[in-house]
Parts: structure tokens; C-alpha cells; sequence
């Protein structure tokens, strides 16, 4: 019996030093670390608040990343067109939002039910639109 205890004792000597072994934790926004007001691509002054890019930087990453309208299949230039021409409406006021079905109005998205007509939609929160959640407590 004491030979069992000896050798679970030394597995755990052997195992029990954990010092610099266990991943370090991401720090927090608030544990005091500071972000620098320098754009991540030119190095410039930020002018977009938190964004890691400027503007100008920022720009010119989308003009190389995002495919041009031409470029688009026809579904997704169809679909494309649709959205565009749904927020043109709801900003001039012709379409309404309406409670997600849940009740909420907060945080609103657009969905089409078909994409060839652009005032066929109906409203949801981002709760619903993910799929989440989130019960209160009691």
C-alpha cells in the first residue's frame, strides 16, 4: 500500500508543475491594455474611431477585396439591386418597419421573401435572424 502511495505521489510531483505550460488568456479591452491610434495598414493617425484601418486605407482595401458590380452573377446582381432598391424605400419612408415576430423592434433586418419584388419583406430581429436566444433571468 505504501508502494502505491509513493508512486501516485510522484506522478503528481512529476505533473503538478504547471508554471508556463498553460496557454495565456486573451487580456480583456479593460484589464488596461492600449490600443494604438495608428491605421494597422499605413501607420498614419486613425480617423475612424476603434476601426483598424483609416478611412482612406480602408477605402482602398475594398476597392481590391469587393467584386464589382459587373462581376456578379446575375442572381447575385438580381438579389444585389433588390436590397439596394428596398433600402432606398425605407429611407424615403414608402416601406414601414414592422416588430420582428418575436416583438422586438430593436436591430431590425430586411428579409425578402422573393428577391424580384422589392417591397415583399418582413422585419427581424438579429436575435431571431441567428438563431439566438437569450432567456432572461429570474
Amino acid at each position: 500500500m505504501d508502494s502505491l502511495t509513493v508512486e501516485v505521489s510522484e506522478q503528481v510531483v512529476s505533473r503538478g508543475v504547471f508554471h508556463g505550460t498553460l496557454p495565456r488568456r486573451r487580456r480583456n479591452r479593460s484589464s488596461g491594455r492600449r490600443r494604438s491610434n495608428l491605421c494597422s495598414r499605413c501607420g498614419e493617425p486613425r480617423d475612424r474611431g476603434r476601426l483598424a484601418y483609416c478611412r482612406a486605407c480602408h477605402n482602398e482595401h475594398m476597392r481590391e477585396t469587393r467584386p464589382k458590380h459587373s462581376e456578379l452573377t446575375d442572381e447575385q446582381r438580381r438579389r444585389a439591386n433588390c436590397r439596394s432598391y428596398t433600402n432606398v424605400m425605407i429611407r424615403r419612408g414608402d416601406i414601414v418597419k414592422t416588430p420582428c415576430a418575436c416583438g422586438s423592434s430593436e436591430g431590425l433586418h430586411a428579409r425578402h421573401r422573393d428577391y424580384s419584388n422589392p417591397f415583399d419583406v418582413f422585419f427581424v430581429c438579429k436575435a431571431c435572424r441567428t438563431g439566438v436566444r437569450h432567456v432572461a433571468a429570474a
